[in-house]
C-alpha cells in the first residue's frame, strides 16, 4: 500500500516534538526515560531519512563520480565534526546533514533494485535485529572493548577486500564480501544495544548530560550498512 505523499514530513514533525520534549529538560539533554528517548530519536533519524529519500525522488538528481568522492569525504568531515565539537546545537545540524546525505546516496543506491528484494532485505533484517537485541542483552559479557576492536579491524580488512575486488577482481567476490558485511554490522549492533543499556544504567545512577546522538548515529549506521550489504546478497 502506497503511504500518502506527505506521511513522512508530518511524522518527522510529531516524532521532532515528541523527542525534545521527552528528551530534554531546560533546554538540556535528561536522563530521565533515557531507553525510550534513545529510540525516538532513532526513529526520527529514520522519519528525517526517508522524508529526504521522498523529496530526491521527486527531483531528476544525478550521482557523478566526483559528487560520490565530494559527499564521502563531506560525511567524514560531519562524523569527525559530531565526535570533536560539543556545542549540541551545531551536533544536531550535523546529524541532520549526515542523514540528507545518506538519503541522497541511498536513492541511487536502490535505484535498481527490485522492489521484492527490498521487502525481502528489511523482514531478514527485522528478524537478524530481534536476534542482535536477544543475544546481546543474554550476554553482556562478551560486548567488551576487545569485542569492538576485533570488529574494527575487521572492517577495515573488509573495506580493503572490497577495494581490491573492485579494481582487480571486477566485483567476482562482491556477494561474499557483502555476507561477511552483514555478519560484522550484526555484530556492531549486538555491541552498541549493550553499550545503550550500559549507558542508561550509567546515566540513571551518576546523572549528568547524556549525548543521544552518539549512540544513534553508530545505530543507524550500523542499520544503513546492515540493509544495504542484505539487498547485496539478496538481489
Amino acid at each position: 500500500m502506497e503511504l500518502p505523499k506527505h506521511f513522512f514530513k508530518v511524522l518527522t514533525a510529531l516524532l521532532v516534538g515528541t523527542t525534545y520534549l521527552s528528551a530534554f529538560e531546560g533546554g538540556k539533554p535528561t536522563c530521565n526515560r533515557f531507553i525510550i528517548n534513545y529510540f525516538l530519536y532513532l526513529l526520527t533519524s529514520f522519519s528525517i531519512f526517508f522524508t529526504a529519500m521522498r523529496v530526491y525522488e521527486e527531483q531528476d538528481l544525478q550521482l557523478e563520480k566526483s559528487k560520490v568522492i565530494m559527499l564521502t569525504l563531506t560525511l567524514f568531515a560531519l562524523t569527525m565534526g559530531m565526535i570533536f565539537i560539543k556545542n549540541k546545537t551545531l551536533q544536531h545540524l550535523m546529524f541532520i546533514c549526515i542523514l540528507l546525505i545518506l538519503a541522497y546516496k541511498q536513492r541511487f543506491i536502490l535505484k535498481d533494485v527490485d522492489k521484492g528484494v527490498i521487502e525481502d532485505a528489511l523482514k531478514k533484517m527485522m528478524i537478524i535485529i530481534v536476534f542482535c537485541v536477544i543475544i546481546a542483552l543474554k550476554f553482556p559479557q562478551y560486548m567488551n572493548d576487545s569485542f569492538l576492536v576485533i570488529l574494527f579491524f575487521s572492517l577495515i580488512f573488509v573495506v580493503l577486500l572490497r577495494i581490491i575486488d573492485v579494481v582487480f577482481f571486477d566485483k567476482k567476490f562482491h556477494d561474499i564480501i557483502s555476507t561477511i558485511s552483514v555478519f560484522l554490522f550484526s555484530c556492531l549492533i549486538m555491541y552498541d544495544t549493550n553499550r545503550v543499556v550500559n549507558m542508561a544504567k550509567e546515566c540513571r545512577v551518576k546523572g549528568g548530560t547524556p549525548n543521544y546522538l552518539d549512540h544513534v548515529l553508530d545505530m543507524f549506521l550500523n542499520l544503513f550498512h546492515l540493509f544495504n550489504n542484505l539487498t547485496d546478497v539478496l538481489d
